[in-house]
């Protein structure tokens, strides 16, 4: 495949890439010369199942098992067919979409609907069933292996798949066959997370005669397994993980088949004889790929457009260059102009890295200028951001960088790219325009930029763009002090870099975990990070970064006291500098040297070095660091001082805290004002804090706690573009003679991300304009809406004036369609006012002309499924006819249009018919409900009863706390003080705020991948539908929670939803699960302090028996109930249940006696409880037996 559409001479360079994947591969050639993935259609010539095929087949039909597989062919489809009847087989059910995932994620459901499920975990080109075409559901591309998946959930199944799996795998036995364990995103990392399974056993195909098994045990002394094969690694961290029998079987796959799994399970049902049919001769693969694709040459140029594209993903920047450079040298002389336009931009992009920003601009210059001259929005756009970045990294060296151009060119390609709908382009400039941001100190806009390039990213799948933004977002939040969360967004992005052979951002990644630990002063983590990202610094040859990081490595060793190792490394970084010509940053080491012979007492040394880096920033016109330099100066000179001039530093404390008389006071007032609501997790009240917390400890001798409080004080003010403001204090402090380590040259670790051309922008999601334009898109339909109403009313004038406002923003948007439509109301509206120079037969004409084409263009729509345009085009047509008169005829479509749900003006709702429900865990859905999360509305103004003041109380005091964690960034904080409000909203029955609480404390819960709290909310919704005996919605909450509980191994928490999922499957019939749900209960709960799930889990097994016609059995749980329940306060009604339903079981044992004291026992609890209600009914049954007694008696 590769060879149709690479150059030939790149052919094995391209194959001997360490890290080029096979599904990399495919999605380069699926955007170059194969978009359907015809290639796989070769799997079809294969049509006769074999054993292994049969089998699954078989016990499928006979046996009622659950089968899964990740092959997209057809043959167990097949083996199906040919198992069963012909009348049948349109009960067979592939499920392979998304929606049949959803729809059929509970598999005993489908058998005892009579279907015969099989579950297509990597999705089919099609449903060999019902011809469906399917293939939007193959996951055989990298973009297919990143979508659908939450934050820290990249190595998992798609959210939507994951209940399906629970489902078919809880408390079962899986037997593994025909898999390797290679699938590094989701089979593998799921098959080691299956805590919930009864039994593993895995079959190792081997080409031998071998017949062995092996039971696997824990690894207790941690051996090293690095020698094992990759299946014998995963059953090795299975076993050790999980309380399940594992199982390794080494054999022919197929013989296992016939001679073990056939006997065991299906000795009822004969083995198939198949013939092998020597007639049907099967090509080899190239020679059917060369036939098929006859037709599909790729040019030249496209070839080096391929691999200039395959390299850079790969960061193989010489490659690249060279690639670039034929290409363009061919796209010239074939006068390829547009190709050009993409050469160009990659060779800007190489010379960008090398920090060649003139040379860059030139191309990315010329670049524009043919995507101008050919009117390719996409390629000018795509010029435009790298235009942007140009400035970005032109000013970060002189670290007094104003974004202006750099947000100016991203806005413009903003724009450009929405109004062509390119996804990919979207979210890099919302990333990019987040750098930016942050440059500004507004880390908040940083952020939200980010999370919303971070919900298109993660329904679209492109791994490359997801670890980019997610180790930008760990950046951001870890000066927050979400250490937790921070750490997740950095390790998501390094594990993916990691297994797409990202190198160099493998290093960033290292290089920000780095920086994370170093200002959590956990400083050995931080050592081992940045040695890591040190030896591929080496091994890529990038000297700059790789003095960047021993810089920073220096900067570990003098908080760890090495001063001799901190001046070596900062002498190693200054070294590669000066061969390098990096002015800026030999200045910033020689600083470093400077301050760290400061503390060596080599206070001369310490001068040479501050004088000598302020002539190079006086050189670079870099102001704040020639003060910086010069002030750490004169502190030199003033050091021995310092214990004298407590006023001074007493000076620098604000006005509160100089209010305590001692030390130990002031800090216990500082202490108290960090705590405030208002001042938690806030960056910049944070700085002042670190600072007054170093002055605190310069007063008291401190000097090394000193220094490490002002320079996280000072850091964090970087951060937050405060360094100016921040600066005159620590002038002060430098002045007085505490020196400390100087500003770092950058706010941020910031990874920006280019929009390669090359890549199709996929149509997988419905489009969604950034927050920006999503605002813009209101205000025009709202101006749409009012033009509609009013030209409804016949006020034309008003209507035309809101026509034209809306007209004007869909033209800034580029929304041709819209616009298109708006002009033909502006006409038939202006027709109506006879405000055109037309004559009445030419107006006659024309609106004629236009309601046939309306006419036509609505028919078409509809026949495309397109509901919301073809109701555009009906209310088109009525202004139309209401301009000829033909009022009747208006009426009549009006009312098509009331029919549909359109009634109210074009758009003014969403459809709920268009939102997936996030029920499921469904990422996708709880991404587009949080993107529009704002327009819902304030819940609590729907409350419906009275409740006390209490109630009023403690609403007033979460909902702020909640205001506050959002717009600090913290959405866990956010989460746990919305699930508070839903419980409390619970206890005073207040159902529908209480979900709409829930539910939004769900969607949160997806994106951040934190299934913990995915959990409570599943769980609280469940509780709702269960209230209201909607026992299906609410067993399908109560299971996606209990999956949860399960994968995080919460045992606690897991027992009141199995007794409420045991309750529910025994309302539905299903006996035999609902006793496996009691059962987990019962094994649990046996010791526990709370007795109460476990007693009424046994007396629900004594009713099981009961209905299976095991009376003995039943009455043994019944007794055994009963007796705990006597030691459990508030259990009388329960108490009072089990004594009427033994009494008949003993009665029919002959147990007269038995009988009537069950009776007579919950009569008196009757009696003490005041249930007057069924009291005549046991009195009754009591006399009955007394009288049976005395007969017996008398016999």
């Amino acid at each position: 495949m590769l060879e149709l559409c690479a150059p030939m001479e790149e052919i094995d360079g391209l194959l001997s890439l360490k890290m080029l994947r096979y599904e990399m591969m495919i999605e380069k050639i699926k955007n170059t010369v194969d978009k359907d993935l015809h290639f796989l259609d070769y799997l079809e010539l294969i049509d006769e199942p074999n054993y292994i095929h049969y089998f699954l087949a078989n016990v499928i039909v006979n046996r009622k098992d659950y089968v899964v597989t990740t092959n997209f062919d057809y043959m167990i489809e097949k083996g199906i067919q040919r198992t069963l009847e012909p009348e049948k087989h349109e009960y067979i059910t592939p499920v392979i979409t998304r929606d049949s995932f959803i729809s059929n994620f509970r598999p005993l459901d489908l058998f005892k609907e009579g279907k015969y499920p099989l579950y297509k975990i990597h999705g089919s080109k099609r449903n060999l069933i019902t011809g469906e075409n399917t293939g939007d559901s193959l996951v055989t591309t990298m973009s297919s292996l990143g979508r659908d998946r939450g934050i820290g959930e990249t190595f998992s199944l798609e959210s939507y798949k994951k209940q399906a799996v629970y489902n078919l795998m809880k408390n079962r036995t899986l037997i593994v066959m025909g898999y390797s364990g290679s699938d590094d995103f989701d089979i593998g990392p799921t098959l080691q997370g299956l805590p919930y399974l009864s039994r593993l056993i895995w079959v190792e195909h081997v080409q031998d005669l071998t017949k062995k098994i092996y039971k696997v045990k824990k690894n207790h002394e941690n051996r090293d397994i690095d020698l094992l094969s990759q299946s014998e690694r995963i059953l090795i961290n299975i076993a050790s993980r999980a309380e399940i029998e594992v199982f390794l079987v080494k054999m022919k796959t197929i013989d296992f088949v016939k001679e073990e799994l056939w006997k065991e399970l299906l000795h009822n049902v004969s083995l198939p004889e198949i013939i092998e049919k020597s007639t049907h001769i099967i090509p080899g693969f190239k020679e059917w790929t060369g036939e098929e694709f006859k037709n599909a040459e790729t040019s030249d140029v496209k070839k080096y457009m391929l691999s200039c594209s395959i390299y850079r993903d790969l960061n193989h920047d010489n490659a690249i260059f060279s690639n670039a450079e034929k290409g363009l040298k061919l796209a010239k002389s074939s006068d390829d102009i547009a190709s050009q336009s993409y050469f160009q931009n990659h060779l800007g992009l190489i010379n960008l890295k090398k920090g060649e920003f003139k040379e860059a601009l030139d191309y990315f210059e010329k670049s524009l200028e043919i995507a101008e001259q050919i009117n390719n929005p996409l390629k000018k756009a795509i010029s435009l951001s790298n235009i942007g970045q140009i400035y970005m990294r032109q000013n970060e060296r002189k670290l007094e960088f104003k974004p202006d151009k750099a947000v100016e060119n991203y806005n413009k390609a903003l724009r450009l790219f929405e109004a062509q709908q390119d996804q990919w382009g979207k979210i890099v400039c919302l990333n990019n325009l987040a750098e930016a941001s942050l440059w500004e100190g507004d880390q908040q806009q940083a952020l939200k930029y980010l999370m919303e390039a971070l919900f298109l990213v993660q329904q679209l799948g492109n791994l490359e763009f997801k670890a980019t933004i997610t180790n930008n977002i760990g950046g951001i939040i870890s000066t927050w002090e979400n250490l937790d969360d921070a750490l997740k967004q950095v390790h998501d992005a390094l594990n993916i870099r990691q297994e797409i052979g990202d190198l160099r951002g493998v290093a960033d990644c290292f290089h920000n975990l780095g920086d994370i630990f170093f200002h959590q002063n956990e400083y050995n983590k931080a050592l081992e990070s940045y040695n890591k990202e040190l030896e591929i610094r080496k091994k890529l040859g990038e000297k700059r970064a790789l003095a960047i990081v021993l810089s920073s490595i220096g900067w570990v060793y003098y908080r760890l006291d090495s001063l001799e190792m901190a001046l070596e490394k900062q002498q190693e970084a200054l070294n590669f500098n000066q061969s390098a010509g990096n002015v800026l940053l030999q200045a910033m080491n020689l600083s470093a040297i400077g301050f760290l012979s400061y503390l060596k007492d080599d206070v001369n040394v310490a001068i040479i070095n501050y004088k000598d880096a302020n002539s190079l920033f006086t050189n670079l016109g870099i102001g704040l660091k020639i003060e910086e330099t010069r002030s750490c100066s004169r502190g030199l000179i003033t050091k021995d001082n310092i214990l004298k001039e407590h006023s001074k530093l007493d000076s620098l404390l604000s006005p509160i805290i100089q209010e305590g008389k001692s030390i130990e006071d002031r800090r216990n007032i500082l202490t108290l004002e960090r705590k405030k609501p208002e001042n938690l997790k806030d960056p910049s009240k944070e700085a002042m804090f670190l600072f007054e917390e170093g002055i605190l400890f310069a007063i008291e001798g401190n000097l090394k706690n000193a220094r490490v409080s002002l320079e996280e004080s000072y850091y964090i003010g970087n951060r937050l573009n405060k360094e100016t403001e921040l600066f005159p204090l620590f002038s002060q402090v430098f002045e007085y003679g505490i020196i400390i380590k100087p500003l770092d040259i950058k706010k941020t670790n910031f990874n920006v991300i280019y929009r390669d051309d090359n890549d199709l922008s996929p149509e997988a999601i419905e489009w969604l304009p950034s927050m920006d334009g999503r605002q813009r898109h209101r205000e025009a339909m709202d101006y749409f809406n009012k033009g509609y109403d009013d030209s409804e009313n016949k006020q034309y004038e008003s209507s035309i004036q809101n026509f034209e406002k809306a007209l004007a923003i869909y033209e800034e948007l580029g929304d041709d369609d819209t616009v298109n439509t708006i002009n033909e109301y502006l006409f038939s509206l202006k027709l109506s006012m006879e405000t055109t120079d037309m004559s009445l037969e030419e107006r006659i004409k024309k609106l004629t002309e236009q309601m046939t084409s309306m006419t036509e263009k609505g028919q078409q729509q509809f026949k495309e499924g397109n509901i919301k345009g073809a109701m555009r085009t009906i209310k088109n047509s009525i202004l139309m006819m209401r301009g000829l008169g033909q009022d009747e005829d208006a009426d009549a479509l009006q009312e098509v249009i009331n029919s549909m749900g359109g009634g109210d003006g074009l758009d003014k709702q969403k459809n709920d018919s268009e939102l997936i429900e996030p029920e499921k865990g469904d990422f996708v859905a709880a991404a587009q409900n949080l993107i529009d999360e704002e327009e819902l509305g304030d819940p609590e103004m729907n409350l419906t009863l009275e409740h006390s003041e209490h109630y009023y109380e403690m609403i007033s005091k979460i909902k702020p706390a909640i205001f506050i964690a959002e717009k600090m960034g913290d959405i866990q904080r956010k989460v746990d003080g919305i699930l508070v409000l839903a419980d409390l909203h619970i206890s005073e029955n207040e159902q529908e705020v209480a979900m709409k609480r829930y539910e939004q404390a769900l969607n949160s819960s997806i994106i951040l991948g934190d299934s913990e709290r995915q959990g409570k909310s599943q769980k609280g919704i469940g509780e709702i539908f269960y209230s209201q005996q909607d026992y299906e919605p609410a067993l399908d909450r109560f299971e996606i929670a209990l999956r949860i509980y399960d994968e995080k191994n919460l045992s606690e928490e897991k027992v009141p939803l199995l007794s409420r999922i045991g309750q529910i499957y025994l309302i539905r019939g299903d006996i035999d699960v609902a006793s496996e749900r009691f059962d987990e209960v019962i094994k649990i709960q046996k010791n526990p302090e709370n007795l109460i799930f476990m007693v009424d889990a046994t007396a629900r097994k004594g009713e099981i028996y009961a209905i299976q016609g095991k009376n003995d059995d039943a009455l043994n749980f019944y007794l055994q109930a009963l007796v705990w329940y006597e030691d459990i306060e508030g259990s009388e009604a329960s108490r009072i249940a089990l004594l009427l339903k033994m009494a008949p079981l003993e009665g029919s044992f002959g147990d007269m006696s038995s009988a009537l004291s069950d009776y007579e026992q919950a009569l008196e609890l009757m009696r003490n409880m005041g249930n007057t209600t069924d009291i005549p009914t046991v009195l009754k049954n009591i006399d009955l037996l007394k009288a049976r007694l005395l007969d017996r008696a008398a016999q």
